[in-house]
């Protein structure tokens, strides 16, 4: 015979309400550091191409030039703070900004852009070479940056599905003068 256990009932439904409130809470985004974004381009079809843009938390916006070095873009995701300095620190110029408070609430939106997941690599152009656009959030207990993908473009497509994510991407495009994201990619919108 069945015992009917209300205690045990009630106890389960609350433990339930607690799992389900708590995947309802919004994350948190990840402390930023000295660097919140950038825009990436790379391309060894036709010579040798490495360029790009950074926003740092103060809400600038500064271009860097590495084309003219034998320095080749970093294989993983993981950065040292020097590691960014030195390759930030090539050929640069200010080139825009934004208020630190725009920038901060960008970056702030990146937690939502983690939850989402990356599209299959799709080959979409020959030659093109590739651009990357990213968040970059600092994790102090490693003292190291990680790359997080928000779109990528050119020879290997791809992006990140979350609304945040595609968010960002039209916005640091935006302000780092590139106009990619108006061009007709199946990625872009």
């Amino acid at each position: 015979m069945t015992l009917f256990r209300p205690s045990l009932l009630l106890s389960s439904i609350a433990a339930l309400a607690l799992a389900l409130a708590s995947c309802a809470e919004p994350l948190t985004p990840p402390e930023p550091g000295e660097y919140l974004f950038e825009v990436e381009y790379v391309n060894f079809a036709w010579g040798f191409s490495y360029h790009g843009f950074v926003v740092d938390g103060d809400g600038r916006v500064y271009s860097y030039d590495l084309s003219d070095t034998p320095q080749s873009p970093p294989a993983g995701d993981e950065f040292t703070p020097g590691e960014l300095q030195a390759k930030y620190a090539h050929r640069t110029a200010l080139v825009g900004s934004v208020s630190a408070a725009e920038a901060q609430s960008r970056y702030a939106r990146v937690a939502d852009a983690l939850a989402g997941a990356l599209t299959p690599e799709q080959g979409a152009c020959a030659d093109a070479g590739t651009t990357r656009f990213t968040a970059l959030v600092f994790d102090a207990a490693t003292g190291k940056y990680r790359r997080v993908l928000l779109h990528q473009r050119g020879d290997v497509a791809r992006t990140n599905t979350s609304p945040a994510a595609r968010e960002l991407f039209h916005w640091l495009d935006d302000v780092t003068g590139n106009g990619v994201s108006t061009v007709g990619d199946p990625f872009a919108d």
